[in-house]
């Protein structure tokens, strides 16, 4: 199963931002064991970066080696100019999450996993929290 890794739920990992922080980590032991592919656009790298390079306490060097060591774990998708066009016409409320929808369904996701369900309201791709997707699964 391709699941993609909204931004919201990276920065929940980064910061192990609690209570997600415990769904968030399961979900990476879990699918690394049944083989299932995390997958996060290189936006959601580039905005997680951008955010938590902010708040007190977060070194550029720490920071780097975390991102690093979570994309070694997880598939980058990048955006190509057709996720771009795509967004910008989307009925999507925000850029952003038509952006994300977009990079996920181009590259053959199953699932979003975000915190914020209702902001892909929009999507043809299911979307749950990451504690609804453990749940089931």
């Amino acid at each position: 199963m391709r699941l993609f890794i909204d931004t919201n739920v990276l920065i929940d990992l980064l910061v192990r931002r609690m209570p997600a922080y415990v769904g968030v980590a399961q979900l990476f032991d879990k699918a690394l064991l049944r083989k299932d592919k995390l997958v996060i656009s290189n936006l959601s790298i580039v905005n997680a970066h951008y955010i938590v390079k902010k708040l007190p306490g977060v070194t550029e060097q720490s920071l780097r080696l975390a991102l690093h060591n979570i994309c070694v774990t997880c598939e980058i998708a990048s955006f190509t100019p057709s996720i771009t066009m795509k967004a910008l016409v989307s009925p999507f409320k925000d850029f952003e999450d038509a952006t994300q929808f977009h990079c996920a369904l181009e590259n053959n996701c199953d699932v979003i996993l975000t915190n914020n369900v209702r902001d892909f309201n929009l999507s043809t791709l299911p979307v749950m929290t990451v504690d609804e997707f453990l749940s089931v699964k």
